[in-house]
């Protein structure tokens, strides 16, 4: 996440992100899936311009998103007035990191919209206080007020960084298809495991000793197979990627984004001019963001 003051103006660039690795250790007994996951911020970002004013205003460059309570960035500012009191905000988002694809883009706004508050209304509140405001409204939420490299459990919300030094670049191929995290986790209930539980410690390690090749072997995610088995367009998409790559493509979250890691930017520019001509969907090239 990337902060600025222009005049009495905050800008808060909000990244996307990538799952390198997700399992689900089963149900919880509030309903959510208990879940260990690494999580990646990169350099794709939405963009929300904040300014005081009375009340809570919303806009957006895409018409097909609520601007109302519905929208995580609005709960995000209601929540902060709250907490922290003030007249209220106007907030401009600019949208570039797709809906329904896995990368987090609503969490991250609202994760934008608590910190740029913060900085707005000049209340100092350090990152750990923002974090557990954060998972009230989403559980993805803390990790973007974190943000870089961390080992995420629980619902998502319990935060452990990770120290990476080394730069890792993405290509991301979101199919003209969105999914529904909520009905992946059905189909996962439905289906069950069909193979060993897996642990992200050999990931991990592979982050913090700069092993690219065992960090390409350990990308998993437990919710590729489902995802591919409830769209076609994901399925081909991840088939086309690793046939393109020769790398381990799955998706993001609960997709539809698929990615793949690759150890050079110049490479990831090849796969994803490769892709394009394919016409599979929108394909983006993005790096390893660290906090700032």
């Amino acid at each position: 996440m990337k902060i600025q003051k222009n005049g009495q103006a905050i800008i808060v660039d909000c990244p996307a992100k990538i799952n390198l690795f997700l399992e689900s250790h089963g149900t919880r007994p509030d309903g959510y899936h208990e879940l260990e996951t690494v999580m990646q911020a990169i350099t794709l970002y939405d963009r929300l311009v904040l300014e005081p004013a009375d009340g809570i205003e919303l806009s957006c460059n895409d018409p097909s998103l609520p601007a109302g309570a519905g929208n995580l960035a609005h709960k995000a500012a209601t929540l902060m007035l709250k907490e922290i009191g003030g007249r209220g905000v106007r907030i401009h988002l600019e949208k570039n990191i797709p809906a329904q694809s896995g990368m987090g883009g609503g969490s991250s706004d609202a994760a934008g919209v608590i910190a740029g508050m913060n900085a707005l209304c000049g209340m100092g509140l350090d990152v750990d206080r923002m974090a557990k405001m954060g998972a009230a409204i989403g559980s993805d939420v803390p990790f973007f007020l974190y943000g870089g490299t961390a080992l995420c459990r629980g619902r998502g919300e319990l935060v452990e960084r990770i120290n990476v030094y080394f730069t890792i670049s993405y290509v991301v191929c979101c199919p003209n298809v969105g999914l529904s995290t909520a009905e992946v986790y059905k189909k996962l209930d439905k289906i069950g495991l069909t193979t060993a539980q897996h642990g992200a410690t050999f990931l991990v390690e592979s982050l913090k000793t700069h092993n690219f090749a065992g960090l390409n072997h350990s990308v998993f995610n437990r919710l590729g197979q489902v995802a591919a088995a409830l769209s076609v367009e994901v399925s081909t998409v991840m088939a086309t990627m690793r046939e393109a790559s020769g790398l381990n493509a799955t998706v993001t979250g609960s997709g539809s984004a698929v990615f793949v890691a690759v150890d050079s930017f110049s490479r990831a520019g090849e796969i994803a001019a490769e892709l394009g001509k394919r016409n599979l969907g929108r394909v983006f090239v993005a790096q390893s963001e660290r906090p700032s």
